[in-house]
């Protein structure tokens, strides 16, 4: 998956949220075509775009595929959200709309926000084929909109999905996402998920936020709180929000 990401951001040179009100994304093309393709949500108030990854390889044939973010989609209830998922190919994506998705996914509850974080896990169980992850800040199994995240498989139906829940109320679990490389070195893809509303270092609510780190592995297959995860920083000071934004830095 790393080698390919020098790649992704030139065939994907330009994936932008276009507006949340007639929602679309616009994909520019550095490859054979060298043409640019929409991508239309489906209604208004969708959010469709608001997010947007590469999503890696999620069906191992050679080319990086696209994951759009929708958290404002009402299908199983008011913004419980939705992803879709597009197969890459030699000729890019085209003109598209989100019914056109290979893959769609919905959020399970009202409120959820299943899609305001996408992005690529990397291959966490090293079986060849690139995981996802997706963010609802917005769930409440663990308190109001203590958030949760989930890793979903996508090489074969029914796609499997393993879920991560955020500590407590208020935190924004899976608002931010990201592969984070191999941490461990132990040839499987870890990632990072930010909760910019953490209380913890202090216990009172200041805000200063925490980044969870997980490591890929083949056992990685039942829901795991983030007090489970490999390592937490929570390097920040009341009102920083330290994880609103994870990224991998790369190698």
């Amino acid at each position: 998956m790393r080698e390919n990401i020098p790649q992704v951001a030139i065939s994907l040179a330009l994936i932008m949220l276009v507006s949340i009100f007639t929602p679309a994304v616009s994909v520019l093309s550095a490859g054979p075509s060298g043409s640019e393709g929409w991508i239309s949500g489906n209604k208004a108030g969708d959010m469709f775009g608001w997010n947007v990854s590469c999503a890696g390889d999620i069906n191992n044939d050679g080319y990086d595929d696209l994951v759009i973010g929708a958290p404002g989609n009402d299908s199983n209830g008011a913004d419980s959200g939705a992803v879709y998922i597009f197969l890459g190919g030699v000729w890019g994506f085209g003109n598209l709309k989100a019914s056109n998705a290979n893959i769609t996914l919905k959020g399970f509850k009202a409120g959820d926000s299943f899609g305001w974080a996408v992005s690529c896990a990397g291959d966490v169980d090293k079986d060849g084929y690139d995981e996802v992850l997706i963010g609802a800040p917005g769930n409440d199994s663990k308190g109001t909109d203590a958030g949760s995240a989930y890793l979903y498989h996508l090489q074969s139906k029914p796609y499997k999905n393993v879920s991560f829940t955020g500590g407590e109320a208020g935190d924004r679990f899976g608002s931010a996402l990201s592969l984070a490389g191999d941490l461990n070195s132990d040839g499987y893809g870890d990632f990072a998920i930010g909760a910019y509303l953490n209380d913890s270092k202090s216990g009172t609510s200041n805000d200063q936020g925490a980044v969870y780190l997980y490591y890929g592995n083949i056992s990685l297959t039942s829901t795991t709180p983030a007090t489970k995860a490999n390592s937490t920083l929570n390097w920040g000071s009341a009102g920083d929000w330290f994880g609103f934004a994870v990224a991998c830095p790369g190698t």
